[in-house]
């Protein structure tokens, strides 16, 4: 029992000293999705993150993302050791629309809910913890600031106060007013430049937000757009892949 102890300490110590967070909008089930899966999935292996957060992740009756991410990712040798996902709404009319986090961690404490907006659009968000660090993915309201600043200021009473990263496509960026309720509570922005459109990037919409308590372990960071610069994209998002040096 003492030796199980120990390896369970010891691993988590080596992985909160050094982590890596990616993050990418997968543009649903459109076009070949598994062909572009696959595309993304060899690049996720090649980082080797330890949490891994998807939007657009999308299922009906004839295909299902989700699972096939999942599975891929353990065959091609990432090791999913938590995997859960959240239904959002109804995209591009056929398909039901989900949030999808892993890590090659057991996570504990899940939680996931909706975001305040209209119900026919309905967004979300996803997290666990590995150990006190929280880590959410979601995917913020398209087209209104009104929208997101309410997301915003339910993301801040919720969690403001807790060692928490949120990431994903956030359709916003530490420019946008609708952030200011996150700066104003401290949150440390990291974004890497535009991520959309993928084959010309114009939009700063995927990032990450750290509390102050998070932002409090942190040692330094590193940044980067994935698949920039690429001719043929596997999505019309860039990947985003934060590495995180902890005290």
């Amino acid at each position: 029992m003492k030796l199980l102890l120990l390896f369970i300490l010891f691993s988590f110590s080596a992985v909160a000293k050094d982590m890596t967070v990616f993050s990418m909008n997968l543009h649903c089930g459109l076009d070949d999705w598994q062909k572009r899966m696959d595309v993304i999935i060899d690049e996720v292996i090649r980082l080797n993150p330890d949490v891994i957060g998807l939007q657009e992740v999308c299922y009906n009756a004839e295909m299902n993302m989700a699972k096939y991410i999942g599975d891929t990712l353990s065959r091609k040798g990432y090791p999913v050791k938590s995997q859960h996902t959240i239904d959002t709404h109804r995209s591009f009319v056929k398909y039901q629309e989900q949030l999808l986090i892993i890590s090659r961690h057991a996570a504990q404490d899940l939680e996931s809910g909706n975001l305040p907006g209209p119900g026919f659009l309905q967004n979300g968000y996803i997290s666990f913890r590995l150990g006190n660090l929280r880590f959410l993915t979601t995917h913020l309201h398209f087209a209104l600031s009104s929208i997101r600043r309410s997301q915003y200021e339910f993301i801040q009473k919720k969690y403001g106060k807790q060692a928490v990263i949120i990431f994903g496509d956030l359709n916003s960026n530490p420019e946008d007013s609708e952030t200011n309720v996150l700066k104003k509570a401290l949150w440390t922005p990291f974004f890497d430049g535009p991520t959309f459109p993928s084959d010309n990037p114009k939009k700063t919409f995927d990032g990450y937000w750290m509390t102050e308590k998070f932002h409090e372990e942190v040692m330094a960071t590193t940044i980067d757009r994935i698949f920039l610069n690429r001719g043929t994209q596997p999505s019309d998002h860039l990947g985003i892949n934060l590495s995180i040096l902890l005290r």
